[in-house]
């Protein structure tokens, strides 16, 4: 995505492989080649494997973000389900059957595994923010005080607040 790669028709955009023709740079070679995360992409060469102690099975697969991979480890495959997931940023993920982009507010799709039919696809939809954990290390909480406070959260009662701790101007939020 970041190198302008097109999820919704699967390709890089012709101005990019055209200016990269004009340039005499080969993209077929210069650009990496986008798969769905966890597909089998390669072998791990017998040196490495002998020098590390790699199973003689195993494989190398295509990663993705940590928010994606914290979505798809859930489990969660229909329309309409959502998760949230928490690191140093908070990552908000729905299942959609549309695309939706709106980077006034933050929001954005990334394509959820489809086999590459490009008509009957199921989107991520969602956004992430920076009020996740790296403001508590920001406001220097030790790890004794956020095990205190964790253990006196009830996942089960609504906590009353509504704040956003935003760490700097201009930090990311969907809204």
């Amino acid at each position: 995505l970041k190198l302008g790669y097109g999820v919704t028709n699967l390709n890089y955009p012709e101005w990019l492989l055209k200016l990269l023709s004009e340039s005499s740079i080969n993209y077929e070679y210069f650009l990496p080649k986008v798969v769905e995360p966890g597909q089998i992409v390669g072998e791990i060469s017998k040196e490495l494997i002998n020098k590390y102690g790699f199973n003689l099975n195993c494989k190398i697969a295509a990663g993705t973000t940590d928010s994606i991979a914290a979505f798809i480890a859930t489990g969660v495959n229909k329309p309409g389900q959502a998760v949230t997931s928490l690191g140093s940023t908070v990552a908000i993920k729905l299942i959609s059957t549309v695309k939706i982009e709106d980077s006034s507010r933050g929001i954005y799709s990334h394509r959820l595994m489809s086999e590459n039919n490009t008509t009957n696809c199921l989107w991520l939809v969602g956004g992430a923010s920076n009020v996740g954990c790296a403001i508590l290390r920001k406001e220097n909480f030790t790890n004794s005080e956020l095990i205190e406070l964790s253990s006196k959260i009830n996942p089960q009662v609504d906590s009353q607040l509504d704040y956003y701790p935003l760490c700097n101007i201009g930090e990311r939020f969907p809204t």
